[in-house]
């Protein structure tokens, strides 16, 4: 049967392998393990379906499940806490989106905001706040974060490099600048910041 539901995947079958997946896990006294692992493979095929009204629900069901069984701090609960967000994000409800990424980053990360997971998570919160047209929040977020990807990893690492150019094209629709400029030393408010100028 997961064959099957293999096979269907491979074939961009995404609906009819969620039906194949759903009869294996209802039919089967699976170990809790498997039994996840096979949720979270039916969540991850309403995503390619790209019905993530759907996938949202799933893994709102799976969280609490993977939670109990992985722990609150595991890597399996990040990766749903992540897919939640990102469905959001899908549906258009970005504040939501934000919200829930926000709560994850000050959950797992902000005791050390300067690894490479917690920028990127940094930088998508920030994302989604621009894309909220919430440019005074995402400017703010997004300095925050420039500053410890700078501090943390250098102003010429490509990561730090990216979420700068976030930040100044923030920056700049919201002066109303047009093009590119280069940062400066100061920001908008006169605080001195760690960014290259």
């Amino acid at each position: 049967m997961l064959a099957e539901a293999e096979r269907l995947r491979r074939a961009e079958r995404y609906t009819q392998a969620a039906e194949v997946l759903t009869k294996a896990i209802d039919g089967a006294d699976l170990p809790e393990r498997e039994r996840l692992r096979l949720l979270w493979q039916r969540a991850g095929l309403a995503v390619s379906a790209r019905d993530h009204r759907d996938a949202l629900r799933q893994y709102e069901e799976l969280l609490p499940q993977a939670v109990e069984y992985f722990g609150s701090g595991s890597e399996p609960v990040v990766d749903c806490r992540r897919q939640i967000a990102d469905c959001l994000a899908l549906l258009g409800e970005m504040t939501a989106a934000a919200d829930a990424l926000r709560d994850l980053y000050t959950d797992r990360y902000a005791a050390e905001p300067r690894g490479r997971e917690a920028l990127e998570i940094g930088r998508r919160i920030g994302a989604i706040l621009e894309q909220a047209r919430d440019h005074r929040a995402a400017e703010a977020w997004l300095r925050e974060i420039a500053d410890h990807a700078v501090a943390g990893r250098g102003p010429d690492d490509a990561l730090s490099r990216a979420v700068v150019t976030d930040w100044m094209r923030v920056r700049d629709a919201i002066d109303g600048v047009q093009g590119e400029r280069r940062p400066s030393a100061s920001d908008s408010s006169g605080r001195r910041t760690s960014l290259p100028g």
